[in-house]
This record gives C-alpha cells, structure tokens and sequence, in this order.
C-alpha cells in the first residue's frame, strides 16, 4: 500500500464515522420531536375515546331518565285510578 492509498482509507474511514455520528445527533434531536407527535396522537386518541365514553354516558343518563318518567307516570296513574275508584282521598 501507498501512502496516499492509507490516506484516502482513513478518510474514507472518518466520513463514514462522521456519517454515523451526524445520524446519531439527528436521531438525538429528532427524538424528543417523534416523542411529541406520539404524544399527541396519543393525547387524541385518548380525547376520542373520552368523547365515546362521554356519549355513551350521555346516552344511558337519557334512557335512565326515561325510564324514571315512566315509572313516576306509572306510579301516578295508578294513585290517580285508587283515588277514582275506591276513593282514597280523606
């Protein structure tokens, strides 16, 4: 080997170190940056799932509620027949 045919393998040897040092600096500031957008897809995958949750809670409140007026005209309807029929008003 000659001596510039050892020049040229170290620096050839010193790029591809470069190479790998300049990625592992762009990985290192590229990771907080990736840790963010995750986060945030995240943040909104879990304000969607909330907003399902919030509904459906929403939804049952109603039926509940529903229900419930049912039930108090039921109650009411049949206060309403006793009273008519047997007269339970004093």
């Amino acid at each position: 080997m000659k001596f510039d045919e050892v020049n040229t393998f170290d620096t050839a040897s010193e790029n591809i170190a470069g190479i790998s040092s300049a990625k592992n600096n762009v990985n290192e500031k590229l990771a907080p940056v990736v840790r963010v957008l995750i986060h945030d897809n995240l943040t909104a995958a879990f304000d969607e799932m909330i907003a399902i949750i919030d509904h459906s809670r929403l939804n049952a409140f109603r039926a509940v509620n529903h229900i419930f007026i049912d039930m108090y005209w039921e109650i009411g309807k049949y206060i309403s027949n006793k009273v008519n029929r047997i007269g339970w008003v004093n």
